[in-house]
């Protein structure tokens, strides 16, 4: 669904585990330099299916708002899963009601052309706005 390269794991728990004698389960937090704060809630909506419609970001505060962003440019490849683009002088219709800075506008065309948590066909540089 995603990727983020982890550089460093903390153990915070261990516990004999239900899976087998001899075995644990481990607790760990691990650390990332790409995963912002906020970014949970747009990946447990992945995880579990329900980011199904757009303007789920409508709400979200500016920090928030960049998370969801970057949580759309390392979950991109996921969502496509090898869909082509979309044929060449294809119209889209962009909500500009909920644009109010650069992210919100990321957000809106993203959704226009993609669908739900994605942020364009092509890559784009995530700017620090918190």
């Amino acid at each position: 669904m995603g990727s983020y390269f982890v550089n460093e794991v903390t153990v915070i728990g261990v516990r004999p585990s239900a899976s087998g004698a001899g075995l644990v389960d481990l607790t760990v937090t691990p650390w990332c330099e790409k995963a912002l704060p906020g970014a949970e809630r747009p990946w447990e909506l992945i995880r579990t299916g329900h980011l199904n419609h757009t303007g789920m970001w409508h709400e979200l505060a500016p920090r928030d708002r960049y998370a969801w962003l970057s949580v759309a440019l390392w979950s991109r490849e996921y969502q496509r899963q090898g869909k082509p683009d979309a044929p060449a002088g294809q119209v889209f219709t962009l909500d500009g009601r909920h644009v109010v800075d650069r992210d919100t506008f990321y957000c809106a065309i993203g959704e226009a052309i993609n669908g739900p948590v994605d942020t364009s066909a092509g890559t784009w540089t995530l700017w620090t706005t918190v």
